[in-house]
């Protein structure tokens, strides 16, 4: 809209617009009238503000150059027909810079909390441009905010930006971004995520082995897994071994929680429990709370748990690694990743004490072992060697 390069400022808008209000002196009607012009042109301080640094005591002449100059600052006049004939406001256009501007100032403002709904008007009166929204009274109809808009929203910082409401209305929501784990190398990156909380996940569950099969895979007999763990469950009778096999995606985009689900959903024949690893997934974290409950029904549905991992999206570092939701425990109809997993770990389930022992050292973990004058053996072992006589 401007007709020249100027900075186009708040301070200067309502600098304008306090001019403004001394000319639109008798009806506040945003007309201005040649009496109006003539019971002011007297005070060039506002004559000049008004038409740029200049003076003039000429009604037609005043005109001209209020049009021009207003319109350097995206405030657009009409003048009616006539030399005497009034001057009517048309639009307010705010410009794109402004826009981007708030939206930087108030991105972390402790009174913006996500999804709640403001309206932008209600802000900029308080905040930004007081004289103009004084002057324009509840008449926002004369405010364009098309291109503040387009500013206002473009702006995003670490996870968070602005959505306005649909429509040509000025509401808006402070939102949450869909988030993506990225490498120095800028470039999505899933192992690296994997890596760096590969141990928390072993601690939360207290596994006894967590392994991240990314790191190892290459067409393997793991190759679907990203994470493949087991612990031992005891009773005073016997051991029960646990799995637990995960899938990690390294952003929360819609399509790659649909892929988790669906790809760790295919681990329930191999495994007790399955979980599937998402970044800035839970209520609070997620740029949807309407589809996260919906995944997470989905979830509940198969059985699957949740992990998920809170991250400083401005400095890419983890802050926390939880559980959001438990997995329900399965019975294993395939056993083909059991015997990787004892034949990868050198462990075998010991019939006899009806332990996992690790067939070494003795057999650590046997649960039946017999004294002899100079230590205590496997019995199993033993039994072994008297058949071997």
């Amino acid at each position: 809209m401007a007709t020249k390069s100027v900075e186009i400022t708040f301070d200067k808008l309502n600098s304008l617009f306090k001019a403004l209000e001394e000319l639109d002196s008798d009806k506040k009607d945003y007309q201005i009238t040649m009496k109006e012009f003539n019971l002011i042109k007297d005070k060039q301080d506002i004559i000049r503000n008004l038409i740029g640094n200049r003076k003039s005591d000429d009604w037609g002449q005043f005109k001209q150059s209020f049009i021009d100059f207003q319109s350097q600052y995206n405030i657009t006049w009409t003048s009616s027909q006539g030399q005497g004939g009034p001057l009517n406001l048309n639009y307010i256009y705010l410009p794109y810079e402004l826009g981007l501007s708030v939206a930087q100032d108030i991105i972390n403002s402790k009174e913006i909390v996500e999804k709640k709904e403001y309206d932008l008007h209600e802000i900029l009166k308080k905040n930004y441009l007081q004289i103009m929204y004084k002057y324009i009274d509840k008449n926002y109809s004369y405010i364009d905010l098309s291109d503040f808009k387009e500013g206002f929203k473009s702006y995003s910082k670490g996870n968070f930006s602005f959505k306005f409401k649909k429509g040509k209305g000025a509401y808006f929501k402070k939102t949450i971004n869909e988030f993506v784990y990225l490498n120095k190398k800028e470039s999505q990156d899933e192992i690296a995520l994997g890596n760096l909380i590969v141990n928390e996940i072993k601690d939360i569950l207290n596994l006894e082995k967590l392994d991240h099969i990314q790191n190892e895979r290459k067409g393997g007999k793991f190759q679907n897994y990203d994470f493949i763990g087991f612990k031992y469950s005891k009773t005073p009778f016997k051991d029960e071994l646990e799995i637990y096999s995960f899938e990690l995606k390294a952003s929360n985009k819609i399509v790659s929680i649909s892929e988790a689900i669906s790809q760790a959903t295919g681990y329930k024949s191999t495994s007790n429990y399955v979980y599937i690893v998402i970044p800035m997934f839970d209520k609070k974290l997620f740029h949807d709370e309407d589809r996260f409950e919906t995944f997470k029904s989905l979830c509940l549905k198969n059985g699957l748990g949740i992990f998920t991992i809170d991250i400083d999206t401005q400095k890419n570092t983890i802050l926390d690694v939880y559980e959001v939701l438990s997995p329900i425990k399965n019975e294993i109809a395939n056993y083909d990743l059991y015997k990787d997993i004892l034949e990868t770990n050198n462990l075998e389930y010991c019939r006899m004490c009806n332990r996992y022992i690790l067939m070494e050292d003795e057999r650590k973990g046997c649960g039946w072992r017999i004294k002899t004058q100079s230590e205590t053996r496997c019995a199993k072992i033993m039994f072994e060697e008297k058949l071997m006589q």
